[in-house]
């Protein structure tokens, strides 16, 4: 008789066992899991980081070529002004001063007109 009260017993024993067993199976995952979530967001940090600098350094790189582009045509439309200038003084007749030439190079850059239409 003590042998069937055991029996009972261990079964039951036997059966919380095998249920925590599976439980602590399943929580040893669940805390697998939450551990590679946890690596997961840093890395896909990462990658979002990389991605905005990427596009930073890109619009970096447009806007210095833009920059370096409006330099060459500033420098272009000066010449160009320098150059009209200096016609301009010859084809009145008169001398080439070096002071009529700065100030007529001025008045036209102030003026905004400085291609005179080429």
């Amino acid at each position: 008789m003590e042998t069937m009260e055991r029996e009972p017993y261990s079964r039951k024993s036997n059966r919380s066992r095998s249920h925590k067993s599976r439980s602590s199976g399943s929580s040893s995952v669940s805390l697998a899991l939450a551990k590679k979530k946890e690596q997961l967001t840093p890395a896909q940090l990462k990658t979002k980081q990389v991605l905005s600098e990427q596009e930073l350094k890109r619009k970096m790189s447009e806007l210095q070529y833009a920059k370096e582009f409006m330099e060459a045509q500033m420098e272009e439309e000066t010449t160009a002004a320098s150059f009209n200038v200096y016609e301009e003084i010859e084809g009145q007749g008169a001398r080439s001063n070096v002071e009529d030439y700065d100030e007529r190079l001025r008045e036209l850059v102030t003026d905004g007109s400085s291609m005179g239409g080429n």
